[in-house]
């Protein structure tokens, strides 16, 4: 959580810059979910066209082991290297 306060002669604001809640479940012995959401900047507001806030899925695999050795992976996934993690926090 990333959170900022600021006051001056002019006032206070509140800004919630960055919420992101981590859910994970052992679905069996075999099947995992995890999932990441991120709320930027408090999140969606419907009907205000003045917030930059956003909701997004960043993170949402499903585990499967196959064996010990073998387990796959599917889902939203964040990469490691390359163009995408550049960007990433």
């Amino acid at each position: 959580m990333d959170l900022e306060f600021r006051a001056d002669e002019d006032g206070s604001t509140f800004d919630q810059h960055r919420f992101v809640p981590f859910i994970y479940a052992e679905v069996s012995d075999r099947v995992h979910v995890a999932s990441e959401i991120e709320y930027e900047h408090g999140g969606e507001v419907a009907g205000d066209e003045e917030t930059d806030g956003e909701i997004s899925m960043e993170f949402a695999p499903v585990d499967v082991k196959a064996a010990d050795a073998l387990n796959f992976r599917g889902g939203i996934i964040l990469s490691p290297l390359g163009r995408l993690n550049v960007y990433h926090d």
